[in-house]
């Protein structure tokens, strides 16, 4: 929902002989809201070498806004389509520590913005000896 809030302000005009007129001008500014991320969903939540994850943006504008995507892997590999809501990721190396991190920055066209991260576990599943 976009906030408006009313301003007075004296407007000044000066005519061609500079003559000075004055009255009073009304001008409306409007300040949009940020996108809202509710939540971040990989399924799986673990992966190896080779496998995919999909990621689910659970993201609304206040506004209305239509809003764009841009994921961002803090591991080797790689996405579908970076620039979707739900987009597929696929793993290439199992970093050291063996956790990576999507981030996913969503912006909309009045400059809202909102950022948010989900940490996936990587490498093969443990199992019990």
């Amino acid at each position: 929902m976009s906030r408006s809030w009313p301003v007075i302000a004296a407007l000044v005009a000066l005519g061609c002989k500079g003559r000075v007129d004055t009255g009073p001008a009304e001008i409306t500014v409007s300040l949009g809201s940020n996108p809202v991320i509710e939540a971040l969903v990989p399924d799986p939540t673990r992966i190896d070498v080779g496998e995919t994850t999909t990621l689910h943006a659970d993201v609304w504008d206040p506004d209305d806004d239509p809003l764009a995507f841009d994921w961002v892997a803090g591991c080797d590999g790689t996405f579908d389509d970076p620039t979707s809501g739900e987009p597929a990721f696929t793993l290439a190396t199992v970093p050291s520590d063996g956790l990576c991190v999507l981030s996913l920055w969503v912006t909309d066209p009045n400059g809202g913005e909102a950022e948010g991260a989900v940490q996936i576990t990587t490498g093969p599943p443990v199992t019990d000896p």
